[in-house]
């Protein structure tokens, strides 16, 4: 049975729609000070994408929070207009748009933690606080939310770099990085031979799917499966029941608002990229700040696009701004199909 859908209006005009773990129980590794997760979803799919991994970290003293982006159920729906005036707006226009849509985000954090007096870092270091994770399409949303903290409050940004301990990329893939496509590159997004009403039901077998490729450490282009699923493991939505499908899979919200968003936004979603995981004046707003950029080994080849650029990015800057780990076995799903594996990688990561 899907998680309950909870509201937070962030202003007068709009809310955001969530599912939560809850408070976990205060006898788990972390006692009272338990690490709040804040997650956020992709292209296609909905917040409850994330429901196997709350509850494996309500068990592991991990409370996830995971948002519900505008157009998708229960959130306040994107003005038409707005959307329809995506595709001749200018650059100022994109940055101006995705600037709200972090600031959005940013202010749904900061009143969710004041609301439910959120644990800010233990002293050890260990429990409390809180990361962002952007998964797929949600790493722009992340990394948005990261680089607009300083059009909060002044009280507001203070509880940000007081708490914020991780950035997650979970398997970001390079369309939301703004990173550029491989040669190779292919989805049935954009398979102009699909009929526009199977391009999402395919997309989400294809995506769900697990990918044999080839020593991916030489950071060869050559090395990676760009079409072909494994027949190794079914994808990760025949691991979903009819009834979890329904809630999970959401074509209407992927074609209306943001397919023209996701296509356009290359440039902005790069420079939010580069600010949150590498500009110093971020970094110092942000003092406590990690980032991860978690892999999963048999994802798309999108995943292994964006790895290998941010891992040449951040070797070009000396190393250490951005820490790298794939989880072996893990598709885009991991979160789904191998939920207490990804929890540790993202718990190892803050350590």
């Amino acid at each position: 049975m899907s998680q309950a859908i909870q509201t937070l209006a962030i202003d007068s005009t709009v809310q955001l729609a969530y599912i939560d773990s809850g408070v976990p129980s205060s006898d788990t590794a972390f006692g009272s000070d338990y690490i709040t997760l804040f997650a956020i979803h992709g292209f296609a799919f909905t917040a409850h994408i994330f429901e196997k991994l709350a509850t494996v970290a309500k068990s592991s003293g991990v409370r996830l929070v995971a948002i519900m982006r505008r157009d998708y159920p229960g959130s306040t729906a994107l003005p038409s207009a707005d959307i329809q005036s995506l595709s001749t707006a200018t650059d100022d226009d994109k940055t101006a748009f995705l600037r709200a849509r972090g600031i959005e985000i940013a202010l749904f954090i900061d009143k969710f933690v004041e609301a439910h007096k959120v644990p800010p870092p233990s002293e050890s270091g260990k429990g409390g606080g809180l990361a962002i994770i952007g998964w797929s399409l949600g790493v722009s949303f992340a990394n948005a939310a990261v680089v607009n903290t300083d059009a909060l409050s002044e009280a507001a940004q203070a509880r940000f770099a007081r708490y914020m301990r991780s950035l997650i990329y979970l398997d970001g893939v390079q369309t939301a990085l703004g990173i550029p496509n491989a040669a190779k590159f292919w989805t049935p997004v954009i398979d102009e031979s699909i009929p526009m009403h199977l391009r999402v039901p395919f997309f989400a077998n294809w995506i769900s799917a697990y990918f044999a490729h080839g020593d991916v450490s030489t950071r060869d282009p050559d090395a990676v499966e760009y079409v072909v699923p494994s027949p190794a493991r079914a994808p990760s939505i025949y691991n979903m029941s009819d009834a979890q499908r329904e809630v999970i899979i959401r074509a209407e919200s992927a074609w209306t608002s943001e397919f023209p968003f996701m296509v356009l936004f290359e440039r902005q979603f790069y420079a939010a990229y580069q600010r949150a995981a590498f500009d110093k004046t971020v970094r110092d707003r942000l003092p406590k700040m990690k980032v991860l950029a978690l892999v999963g080994g048999s994802s798309a080849s999108f995943a292994f696009t964006a790895l290998f650029k941010m891992q040449e990015e951040d070797h070009a800057r000396g190393g250490g701004n951005i820490n790298f780990h794939i989880l072996k076995g893990g598709n885009h799903f991991m979160h789904w199909d191998d939920p207490e594996a990804t929890l540790k990688a993202i718990l190892d990561s803050m350590a």
